[in-house]
């Protein structure tokens, strides 16, 4: 439930903060070449972040992979835990 209280917001901050960062002259040029905003937007700044955030997808899928062990560790083992857990609870 958290996320959908603060992850919209956050989102939103986060796409406000990447779009002011994007030096204004490349829109201008953009605009200069005839340009509308919405072309702007679509052509100009969403090539602008995958040019400058480039992903990774084999190391990205290791972390990931990596990340997930303990839980499906957890998720296979959690008899044994349940099993130690319920004659403690029982008196």
């Amino acid at each position: 439930m958290v996320p959908t209280f603060f992850g919209n917001p956050f989102y939103t901050f986060l796409l406000r903060q990447f779009l002011m960062q994007i030096p204004s002259e490349i829109c201008e040029a953009a605009r200069i070449d005839g340009a509308n905003e919405l072309r702007i937007m679509w052509h100009v700044c969403l090539q602008f972040q995958s040019s400058t955030h480039d992903s990774q997808c084999d190391l990205l899928m290791a972390t990931s992979t990596l990340v997930e062990l303990p839980h499906l560790a957890i998720f296979f083992l959690q008899r044994f835990f349940i099993s130690g857990i319920t004659p403690g609870s029982v008196k």
